[in-house]
């Protein structure tokens, strides 16, 4: 969906803590002169693979985020 976006929109992702070789869609929301943030989280320990593990959001720093995403 980010290639349907306006440029200057705000994309957040969210990041495994042990993900640090990914960066597609930080190069994706580059090209295409989006806004780009993310937030680090942990998993439930079941699955530490990007695509298949549950993300546990810490709903503070989400709030944090979305409010530097909104004022910025």
């Amino acid at each position: 969906n980010m290639i349907f976006m306006q440029e200057r929109g705000k994309v957040m992702e969210f990041k495994l803590k042990t993900d640090f070789h990914n960066l597609c869609y930080f190069s994706l929301a580059s090209v295409l002169n989006l806004d780009y943030y993310f937030q680090l989280c942990d998993y439930d320990g079941n699955n530490d693979d990007t695509l298949d593990a549950n993300f546990i959001v810490d709903p503070v720093e989400f709030e944090k985020n979305v409010r530097l995403m909104i004022n910025s």
